[in-house]
């Protein structure tokens, strides 16, 4: 997109004096500016009504235009820095599951974990998740519960629910019953990470899944617990009990 940009300053030439050939005005100096305008305001957005819609989005590459108020102009921004889109992250039959990359203090006070599947290569083992900080994967130190219920047993009454009871080497996200190693009976859900790197309060994590377990009953889960105060998040690391892992990820920043 063009700006128009005058050529010809017309109120100039009235200060010139008679029999000055430039205070003549020019047929081919109007065509030079209606040129112009014209380019302008071809090239201007008429209508949003009249673009084509993006349904592919790339949010690492595409952009889009905001006002910087701070700055008083328009700039354009990536897709991923409106979202907070950090990143999807794989592993296939991986001894862990670890992700490292874009977890920044800088940037954002909680992390928002989307899992679409993640399952053990073998069958009957439990899913586990750690955190790293302080350049290693903690290993003691939490302070975390599973909850949950098996189809199998429901309903109940009264209605209750199973617990792995405190566990303190990691989060426990499948039952002791253990994970299934087939891909369609995949964990998925959401874990949501607070106050990962505040110097003062306890990290969080809590949130909730759907997993088929080893047995075949589908087991509904809710996921909780914390690390001792010191933040210092750096990464985030899921696992299993034995043997290998296998997922698909997408982690999101929240900003403060």
């Amino acid at each position: 997109m063009s700006n128009y940009t005058r050529a010809t300053n017309f109120t100039a030439k009235d200060a010139l004096s008679s029999g000055n050939p430039s205070k003549i005005i020019l047929g081919s100096e109007h065509d030079a500016e209606y040129d112009a305008i014209a380019t302008a305001i071809a090239t201007k957005l008429d209508d949003i009504n009249s673009l084509s819609a993006e349904t592919t989005v790339d949010t690492a590459a595409d952009y889009l235009a905001m006002y910087d108020n701070s700055a008083g102009s328009t700039k354009k921004v990536l897709v991923k820095n409106i979202v907070d889109y950090i990143g999807t992250f794989t592993a296939s039959a991986a001894a862990s599951f670890d992700i490292e990359t874009g977890i920044d203090s800088t940037k954002f006070c909680s992390y928002i974990v989307k899992i679409l599947y993640l399952y053990p290569s073998t069958n009957a083992t439990t899913l586990k998740m750690r955190i790293k900080r302080s350049g290693a994967y903690q290993t003691t130190g939490y302070n975390t519960m599973l909850v949950y219920t098996n189809s199998g047993a429901y309903p109940s009454t009264p209605f209750t629910p199973s617990s792995s009871g405190l566990v303190s080497d990691g989060w426990e996200i499948s039952p002791a019953s253990g994970a299934s190693s087939t891909s369609a009976n995949a964990f998925s859900g959401q874990i949501v990470f607070s106050n990962p790197h505040d110097s003062t309060s306890y990290m969080v994590a809590n949130g909730d899944g759907v997993i088929v377990g080893s047995g075949g009953g589908t087991n509904i889960m809710r996921i909780g617990g914390y690390y001792g105060t010191g933040g210092g998040l750096q990464g985030i690391r899921f696992f299993s009990s034995s043997g290998n892992v296998n997922g698909k990820i997408i982690l999101y920043g929240v900003r403060q």
